[in-house]
């Protein structure tokens, strides 16, 4: 039995970049990632370069929030420099096109925009379990492209109808609103 595998590029979460009312794209947030790798690099360094600051904390955890830090910038920094994606929708040709490379892929993916089916909204929890984040999946088949303004697409309500409205609109498909627990 051969198990199928959804490729990265369907997994990844893509970020708004450019939004207007004939053209609209998503990019992977690597700004965001960066900012994110570098905030952890410079605590991490911190707390190695000057333990001292941290005497009150017990010695054993110095070096491991230090190191960490510095392991959370390695690994970043490889996401942003291997991976790279752009989702355009495209009002004048009426297509969806995707382009992403990884060092396991290279996918450039066209399809129409009669081709999807619908763009589906979920609830989801934050950090606090609070439900007052959306996600936004654009359907086509079996295949969830996921869209939005956040690191992970997540999206307060405002922001979730002004985007699926013009979603929806250009791609002349419903909208879904699903309840997620």
């Amino acid at each position: 039995m051969i198990d199928f595998k959804e490729p990265e590029a369907f997994r990844t979460y893509y970020c708004l970049s450019r939004s207007e009312p004939e053209r609209i794209e998503f990019v992977t947030p690597r700004m965001r990632l960066i900012f994110i790798g570098a905030t952890a690099l410079i605590i991490g360094l911190l707390v190695l370069l000057y333990p001292e600051l941290f005497n009150k904390q017990p010695k054993t955890l110095i070096p491991i929030v230090g190191w960490s830090g510095v392991l959370i910038a390695i690994s970043i920094s490889y996401l942003v420099l291997t991976r790279k994606g752009t989702l355009i929708l495209d009002k004048a040709t009426r297509k969806v096109r995707l382009e992403f490379s990884s060092p396991k892929e290279q996918i450039v993916w066209v399809k129409p925009f009669s081709e999807f089916s619908m763009v589906k909204t979920s609830q989801v929890k934050d950090m606090h379990g609070l439900h007052n984040h959306w996600k936004i999946e654009l359907v086509i088949d079996n295949i969830k492209l996921k869209v939005g303004y956040g690191l992970m697409g997540a999206i307060g309500k405002k922001s979730r109808d002004k985007l699926v409205s013009q979603l929806s609109e250009m791609l002349d498909i419903p909208v879904v609103h699903q309840k997620r627990n």
